[in-house]
């Protein structure tokens, strides 16, 4: 049931005809079901009556006085704190405006002096400095002597150490891929291998622009690989080894501009590749020599010798990787 206060809300609404249809249905029901309500409502409507029968009475004359004084004092009360905020919010405008233009002064002026400084730097000459009259055999004797012993200051990075660790069915076929990569890449004479007839040890030390090549050269090697993990360190930082790892990860850890950077992402990595299913092995066991061709002999594959040597003067750090590769065990 409806509070009382509700009830009568709707019952004075009721009698003043000012309610919807939907309230003028429940006061209806109301009325049919409820005694009390229906004895209220009659209550109301004598109520209602007698307010009605009294005659109008004026209002006291002092009483219309007071309210406009009432209104005066109010509306004048508001115009002065609306013309006191004004004055503040002009004088707060009128502050940062000589704020400003006083760093504006202070930044100009400022700037002048650095330059009229440096000008003056270039072009004084202490009193105290002795100019020594020379011939011009000894100046361009000491010129020559200058220019031909430049001093050079060359900094090394801090080299990066990398391992991939490669597992395969088809290890004649990886072996010979790997060799033809290093050949293009230009790091097959520098390259030191080990290789047994199950096992295969590749250490390779080159810059990030060479390495980078050689890593787009073994691509292809990704899909016929039945696991590969890849583990990268300094001398002086812990090691982090990645499973599952993709080519093009190893690609962006290698091409960061410091071994810390390297490191970092390649801990994002191992935390990405940790959350994925492990790798399946390549078509569970099902494997064609066919899907991962030998590479031919330069002389009779009719391409042209890519062992072409990439320049890694520009590059300032050396990245240090070692590839092992081991066959599956039963597999040949």
């Amino acid at each position: 049931m409806k509070s009382s206060s509700n009830i009568d809300e709707l019952l004075n609404g009721f009698i003043d005809e000012e309610l919807s249809p939907r309230q003028l249905t429940e006061v209806q029901r109301l009325i049919a079901n409820d005694i009390e309500v229906l004895r209220k409502l009659n209550e109301l409507r004598k109520v209602k009556g007698l307010m009605e029968s009294l005659p109008p009475e004026e209002a006291p004359q002092e009483l219309f006085g007071e309210i406009k004084a009432s209104l005066e004092r109010s509306f004048l009360l508001d115009h002065s704190k609306h013309a006191g905020e004004t004055k503040r919010g002009e004088r707060h405008l009128l502050l940062r405006k000589i704020l400003s233009a006083a760093a504006v002064i202070t930044l100009v002026g400022g700037l002048f002096y650095v330059v009229f400084t440096i000008i003056d730097f270039k072009g004084a000459v202490p009193d105290n400095y002795a100019v020594e009259s020379k011939s011009p055999e000894s100046v361009d004797a000491g010129f020559s002597n200058k220019t031909a012993q430049p001093e050079a200051f060359a900094v090394t990075a801090e080299p990066l150490n990398a391992q991939i660790n490669m597992q395969c069915r088809n290890f004649a076929a990886v072996d010979a891929f790997l060799k033809r990569s290093l050949s293009d890449s230009g790091l097959l004479e520098n390259a030191e291998i080990n290789r047994s007839q199950e096992s295969l040890a590749i250490d390779i030390s080159t810059s990030e622009a060479v390495m980078a090549v050689f890593l787009e050269q073994i691509k292809p090697l990704w899909p016929q690989l039945d696991a590969v993990s890849f583990t990268v360190g300094s001398n002086s930082d812990p090691k982090v080894t990645i499973d599952n790892v993709q080519i093009n990860q190893i690609s962006q850890i290698i091409a960061r501009r410091t071994v810390s950077d390297s490191l970092q992402i390649a801990r994002d990595f191992s935390l990405l590749n940790s959350s994925l299913p492990a790798r399946t092995p390549f078509k569970n066991g099902n494997f064609s020599t066919t899907e991962l061709a030998v590479p031919k002999p330069v002389l009779t594959s009719g391409e042209k010798n890519g062992n072409q040597k990439t320049s890694d003067s520009a590059d300032s750090r050396n990245v240090n990787l070692k590839i092992v590769v081991e066959l599956v065990a039963g597999q040949q």
